[in-house]
Parts: structure tokens; sequence; C-alpha cells
């Protein structure tokens, strides 16, 4: 069966990550696949102590394995056209600043550190859903339509921030059609993202509290708040 060791280690200043990682791939056409060892990793000298550029591919004849080693574990890369679907018009929730968390079609898994929404091919190597992560499977029923099965281990907020009951009530609004429901989106998603550039602006506490009032923000939105300000 096909495995992955991973050498690990914790950072005191940005957490837990794998410093090296080697993939066994059996029964696989090594030259079909998309390898890339250069990859831009986020972090210090000892979280990249391997170093970004640092990849091996052996074989052993014996067992007909074929190994790949890098920082990260190496999948399959294909084309998956339903994802990229979802994943694009999940962009459309976010303002154009923040599509740099995006990563429409990823030849690997790569860490939440890097990018916060990652379309991989279903037969790629995946996390399993936790409170953190979100996993989305696009899968065929019987009648060959697509559905999305989603699995999460946390909790929704009593009470949702107001960017997200808006958005779900222009999706629930008969009289839009998809042209104007999209205009409509990035009306919203920019009148929230200037809420947060208004906010950044603002140096001391208590100013900060008055613009809120002034903008209307409620304590549910604090945490898209928080969110936005730190990736704006």
């Amino acid at each position: 069966m096909n495995a992955i060791i991973a050498l690990c280690h914790f950072c005191e200043v940005h957490g837990p990550g794998a410093i090296f990682c080697t993939q066994t791939l059996r029964e696989t056409n090594i030259q079909q696949l998309d390898i890339s060892f250069n990859i831009d990793r986020k972090g210090c000298s000892a979280c990249n102590s391997i170093g970004n550029n640092v990849g091996l591919v052996s074989r052993d004849p014996e067992s007909n394995a074929n190994f790949v080693s890098s920082q990260i574990p190496i999948v399959v890369r294909g084309t998956p056209v339903k994802g990229n679907c979802l994943v694009s018009n999940l962009k459309k929730f976010l303002p154009e600043a923040m599509y740099k968390l995006v990563r429409v079609h990823a030849e690997t898994y790569t860490s939440a550190n890097e990018f916060r929404i990652i379309n991989l091919k279903q037969e790629a190597i995946a996390p399993h859903s936790s409170s953190s992560i979100m996993r989305v499977d696009l899968v065929d029923d019987q009648n060959k339509d697509t559905v999305a099965v989603c699995a999460w281990e946390g909790e929704l907020p009593n009470k949702l921030p107001s960017l997200l009951q808006k958005i779900v009530k222009a999706i629930d609004e008969e009289l839009f059609n998809d042209h104007a429901l999209d205009k409509h989106l990035r009306v919203l998603v920019e009148e929230w993202k200037n809420k947060v550039v208004c906010i950044r602006k603002v140096s001391s506490n208590q100013d900060v509290a008055k613009i809120k009032k002034i903008m209307g923000v409620q304590p549910q939105d604090q945490v898209l708040i928080n969110y936005w300000y730190n990736h704006l």
C-alpha cells in the first residue's frame, strides 16, 4: 500500500510543521506525475531547515516502488473541473486582495498556513475534517448528479456575521438572476472590505469602538473583521 512518513517539529513561533516527508508510490508511473519541489514555504530557518527546493525521487527495483521525498507530500496532478467551479464561486465571497489565500488547482496539499481554500483532485491525499478544516467532497449520486458532501467538526456561532446573513438572503432572493446576484455579492463584499480598511486606519481602541458603531458593526461581526483585518 502507499504510505507517507514525515519528520516533524514544533516551532515556538509558527507551531507544528513537517520538515521532510517521504511518500511511497506503488504501481505508479512516476514519469506521468507533475512533481515540483520549488515551493515558497513560510516560516523561520528551523521550519525550512531542509530547504524549500530540496527534493528526491528514488526507486526500489525489488518492490517496484517509487519514493518521493520533499518538505511536503506529493500527490497526482489532475484537472478537477467541478472543484475549480466550486472554488471559483467561493472566491466571490472574498475581497480580491484575499484571493491569494485560494488555491484553485493544487498539485499537492499545502498547510492552512499558506492557503485557506484548496482544490484537490478526488484521488489526491487530503486531510480528514476537523474543527479547523472543512472538507468538501464532490461526488456523483445514482442519477449522475454532483453532490457536495461536507464534513466539519466545528460549530457555527449562535448568530452569523451580518455579511453572511445578507449573502444567504441574496442567494434565496428569487428575483435575482445569476448576473444580478453576482453584482450584488460583489457590492456586499466590497462594503465590508471598506469597513475593515477604515478600522485599520484608526489607532486608538476608543476610536475603533466609535467607528464600528458608526458603520453598524455588531458583536457577531468581530470574527469576520479580525480575519479580514489580518489578511487584507
